[in-house]
Formats: C-alpha cells, sequence, structure tokens
C-alpha cells in the first residue's frame, strides 16, 4: 500500500521512516539506514514526516545507534518535550475550569495519546488540543471558551451549525489553538453519535485534572478513521499512534467492540484498509 505519499498512504520514503521509527528489531536499523541514505534533511523534509523524527530519535536510541544525526534528532525530541509541556499545563487550566463549571470533558488525539501510550512528552509533536464535550453542553464550553480569551475561528458557531457539524477550532492571543468537539468523528454528527463513546471511557488525568478518554478499542478506531482523511501536512502519524496503541502489551483491544463501532457509523472500509496496512507493513499485532 505504499504509494506516491499523495494521501493517507505513506510514500516510500515515509514508510522507511515509520519503519525506522517504529520497530523493535535489525529491520529497524535497516530501515534506518536505507531512508539515511536518501533523504537529505537539510534539502527537503515533508511536514509529515518532520513530526515522526521525535519518535525515530527514541527508538534509534533504545537500539544503540550512534550517528551525528543523533544529536539534531535529540534537540527535535527536546523542543518537543518542552513545546507539549506548555501545552498541557495552558490546556490543563481549560479543562479545570470546564469542570468547576459542570462540564464533562473527554480528551482526543494526542492529549489523550501522550500521557496514555506515548508516555513520553517529547516523543508526538502536538499543535493543538482536542476535547469532546456533550452536545447539551456546547454553546455553554463556547461562552466559557470566549470568557478565558479563547476567539472562535472565523466566526462563532450557532445552533444549526452545531447541528450539522462535528467541531470548531479556538485560538488565543499567543496563537495557540484549540478544538472544541461534541462529535468524535466528522461521518457521525447525529444527537447520539457519541453515547457509547462516553458510556465506554476511561478516566484519565491530564496535569493533575480529572478528565476522560477513549478506552483502547474507541481509540484505535478513532486514529485509523481520522488518519484515514487527506490533509496539507501528510496525515501518516496516524500510523505511529495506531502502533503505539497496538504494541501496548499492558491492554487488550476488543476486537468484536472494534467491528461493532466501524459497522454502525459504516465505517467498515477505512478500518479494514488501516489495519491490513499495519500488519502488512509494520507486523502489527
Amino acid at each position: 500500500m505504499i504509494n506516491d505519499g499523495e494521501n493517507c498512504w505513506p510514500s516510500r520514503e515515509q514508510g522507511l521512516l515509520l519503519r525506522a521509527g517504529l520497530l523493535k528489531n535489525r529491520q529497524a536499523l535497516e530501515a534506518w539506514q536505507e531512508w539515511r541514505s536518501i533523504i537529505d534533511i537539510d534539502d527537503h523534509l515533508d511536514d509529515g514526516s518532520y513530526r515522526l523524527l521525535p519518535l525515530l530519535y527514541q527508538n534509534l536510541k533504545n537500539h544503540g545507534v550512534e550517528d551525528p544525526f543523533m544529536n539534531r534528532l535529540k534537540g527535535i525530541y527536546r523542543l518537543t518535550w518542552y513545546k507539549n509541556q506548555m501545552l498541557f499545563h495552558r490546556n490543563a487550566r481549560l479543562l479545570n475550569a470546564l469542570r468547576n463549571s459542570g462540564i464533562e470533558t473527554l480528551v482526543l488525539k494526542g492529549g489523550a495519546l501522550v500521557p496514555l501510550y506515548y508516555k513520553d512528552y517529547g516523543i508526538r509533536p502536538m499543535a493543538d488540543f482536542d476535547v469532546l464535550v456533550h452536545t447539551d453542553k456546547v454553546l455553554q464550553s463556547i461562552d466559557l471558551l470566549e470568557k478565558s480569551g479563547w476567539i472562535p475561528k472565523d466566526f462563532k458557531p450557532s445552533e444549526k451549525y452545531i447541528s450539522q457539524r462535528y467541531s470548531h477550532g479556538f485560538i488565543d492571543d499567543e496563537g495557540k489553538e484549540f478544538d472544541l468537539h461534541w462529535h468524535v468523528l466528522s461521518e457521525c454528527c447525529s444527537p447520539d453519535s457519541d453515547d457509547d463513546f462516553w458510556e465506554g471511557a476511561i478516566s484519565t488525568e491530564i496535569n493533575g485534572v480529572s478528565a476522560y478518554a477513549l478506552n483502547p478499542t474507541d481509540q484505535l478506531l478513532h486514529v485509523c478513521v481520522h488518519g484515514m482523511k487527506w490533509d496539507v501536512v501528510p496525515t501518516i502519524r496516524w500510523i505511529s499512534d495506531a502502533m503505539i496503541i497496538l504494541n501496548n502489551t499492558q491492554i487488550d483491544i476488543d476486537w468484536d467492540r472494534l467491528i461493532a463501532q466501524a459497522r454502525k457509523r459504516w465505517l467498515t472500509l477505512p478500518i479494514k484498509d488501516t489495519l491490513n496496512y499495519l500488519k502488512e507493513v509494520l507486523d502489527a499485532p
């Protein structure tokens, strides 16, 4: 399934980078050496690949790789760690404000993946924070965000807009971004679309603030479905997110639930394609 990199499937070079950053054997080192021989990071490296460099650094470090390039990778890793620490600190205050207003929150994407699965703030870069609230709390959440200094992007969501969409972005005076969700998936925007996500949610903490996250099975579904969308920045990071979940020996994926959730939402084909890729290219368990 590796192609020219024009959509969610990695190009040959991106596939090598993913293998170098994710595999735990000699195949990782072979992929690293091949990738290193054909890529000049100073000449051009697409943004999607650049976001994988901290992951690459950690895996090469675990394999004992010694290379002058490692110092540069270490710098990227440390910068990612710093930026994520700041991002989590800032958004924990917002989560606490929402909680104190009686609004339950469910942290999505990197906000859940970093503390629960990557377990290292330096490995996965994040540009924003995504948080889900119940549909009946959206307007209250928007008012709280605005009072806290967050400005809606382009326009303030109306009730009609909320009934037809699944999220909206906000930005603060420092240019930081926050995505407010009232549905997990853009494909599923009916009022009860997320009831089973909420019912199956697990408890977590963001810098000491209580919140919820999708359970591992629903998290895998979300990662795969979201990753199948085209974006200006290549969306290949969904592959590392999925593999981090699948390689976590402390959790079990409920495959019956995954199939049921995909069928319920008419998402069987994207789930089939993404899981096939993970198995064929990265030996996913």
